[in-house]
């Protein structure tokens, strides 16, 4: 019975103790709990898209404007790309991951709930909303849990699986919507998203442990990682000469409990107190000095600066990093291709049903093709991104987190990406076959993959100890312009045409190409220059002096 009685209290326990560094677990255990993360991911996707084959059915019942459907998917991807800064920032100030995954998974469990009996399109616009909010904590977090339980060589493969579940959602999203709606009516989508919700709170009550990972885990793995802040030496050097005042300071520089210290923007700081004009002078014996008459030892000065207040919660501090250029142009590069995908996807339901004449059922097996694109993507992904980063090591001698983006990014961007969006736009307006739509939808989203996934794994390399930070700031930047260019794209469309529409699109992601040339020629030097040395890199110049 005592043993019962301490199991469910270590179950709400908010911060569990993290005895165990999380990638020394067994390979069962850390399969485990990708899966978890799987289904937490393929949330956002998943009660994304189970909406979209019912929005007509949806606007004729609520008798809704189309200013009001739009809003219900658009602030649904705004709402994904806020929310997470919340959680991220929460998550790395109070060191959890847990349980803000159950608080997740129980506001959007609530919401989904409600969404059943609402009457009035802008009621269910506000629950869409909170559905958003419950189902962010994927978008931000599960990125921070890939690095706790990962070492930096394997984890290229563990976030394309991660992919795969987050990509598992916009596969059988619209299929399964589209049968419940037609089957049950469109309200039964959300008793669906419910039961979803429950059983994934039941079931990481149970069964998900915490993972993150402090800084106590950290000796002697090559990762980046914020190091300890500086203090006075607390003994003075012995020499039987004076030692020069530079090579002072390089010894100061080079003990590992002198080093910069990392500040909540993510930047490494080099302390004041190495440039003092009063540097404690060595001591030295000379011909006056004996065991009866020690040599006079100066005394050390103090620290010059006063102990730093407790660190306070600061939710808009992620936001922070986006003024590294080596965080700002990753989200762009993953921004685009995903707004991009997700406004062809509000185009399919519209121009499936009215020039194919396709049902709500079969508009939804028509995202089959996308889905198995961004599946077959992730699953290749993993791999290339893996070898990218040994060939790298093999090549100079360490590895660099621009080591991500290899030859198939590339191809992606300049290639496959704008040829897919034209293929989708032209085919609908010339009346193509219905294949070559669905065809050049599954290469939008095999290549926004192959981006998005390099593009994701380099902000958790090159940002340590920030990975859900990092990560939020990347969904903050795609879902806004995914929520922007929603609500432009109807009138856009009508407008110019969506075969146009397409053509601006493909040259949008060509450009996303010159910025992944500019981010892995200066990548390097834009992260040293704010501090952020990879430990691999300083271990081989470490290596080479000697």
């Amino acid at each position: 019975m005592t043993q019962m009685r301490e199991y469910l209290a270590q179950l709400f326990v908010v911060k569990g103790e993290v005895t165990q560094d999380p990638r020394t677990f067994t390979k069962w255990k850390k399969a485990f709990i990708l899966t978890l993360l799987c289904f937490i991911g393929a949330l956002p996707g998943l009660s994304s898209t189970l909406y979209f084959p019912s929005i007509p059915e949806i606007t004729l019942d609520l008798n809704a404007p189309p200013i009001g459907v739009t809003a219900s998917t658009a602030l649904f991807v705004g709402v994904l790309g806020i929310a997470p800064i919340v959680w991220a920032s929460v998550s790395d100030f109070y060191e959890i991951r847990r349980s803000l995954y159950i608080l997740s998974e129980l506001i959007f469990t609530a919401s989904s709930l409600g969404a059943v009996f609402v009457d009035n399109i802008w009621v269910l616009v506000v629950l869409r909303c909170l559905q958003s909010v419950g189902s962010s904590a994927g978008a931000a977090i599960t990125a921070g849990t890939i690095a706790d339980c990962w070492a930096i060589e394997e984890r290229g493969r563990a976030m394309s699986l991660l992919f795969v579940g987050q990509f598992i959602g916009p596969l059988l999203g619209p299929t399964i919507g589209g049968a419940v709606a037609q089957t049950f009516g469109w309200r039964a989508i959300f008793w669906f998203c419910f039961i979803y919700g429950v059983s994934m709170s039941v079931l990481l009550f149970f069964a998900m442990p915490e993972t993150y990972r402090s800084l106590k885990f950290d000796q002697d793995q090559g990762e980046m990682k914020p190091l300890t802040s500086l203090s006075p030496p607390s003994t003075p050097v012995i020499s039987s000469s004076p030692t020069p005042l530079t090579d002072t300071h390089d010894d100061l520089a080079s003990s590992p409990s002198l080093s910069p210290t990392m500040d909540d923007d993510g930047m490494m700081v080099t302390p004041q107190s190495l440039q003092c004009p009063e540097a404690p002078q060595p001591l030295s014996f000379n011909a006056q000095s004996s065991p009866d008459h020690p040599p006079h030892t100066p005394a050390l000065p103090p620290p010059s600066h006063p102990p730093s207040a407790p660190k306070k919660l600061n939710i808009l501090a992620s936001l922070a990093l986006l003024r590294h250029d080596f965080v700002i142009i990753p989200s762009v590069v993953g921004a685009v291709p995903f707004a991009s995908m997700f406004i062809f996807e509000n185009l399919i339901p519209v121009f499936f049903s009215s020039v194919y004449g396709l049902s709500t059922l079969l508009v939804g097996l028509c995202f089959l093709g996308g889905g198995m694109g961004n599946i077959i993507s992730a699953l290749v992904g993993g791999r290339i991104l893996d070898r990218s980063l040994v060939q790298g090591e093999r090549m100079r001698g360490y590895h660099l987190p621009e080591d991500r983006f290899s030859w198939s990014l590339y191809i992606s961007t300049f290639i496959l990406h704008p040829v897919g969006a034209m293929i989708f736009g032209w085919g609908v307006v010339q009346y193509w076959s219905l294949a070559v739509p669905i065809i050049g939808f599954a290469l939008i989203c095999f290549s926004m993959n192959q981006i998005m996934l390099p593009a994701s794994t380099y902000l958790v390399d090159s940002v340590p100890g920030r990975g859900a930070s990092s990560t939020a700031c990347a969904a903050l930047v795609r879902n806004v312009l995914t929520c922007v260019l929603t609500l432009v794209t109807d009138p856009l469309y009508r407008a110019i045409g969506v075969e146009w529409l397409s053509l601006i699109l493909a040259i949008s992601n060509v450009g996303v190409g010159f910025l992944i040339l500019h981010i892995n020629r200066r990548g390097q030097a834009m992260r040293n220059k704010a501090g952020f040395i990879s430990m691999s890199e300083k271990k081989y110049n470490d290596a080479q002096k000697t």
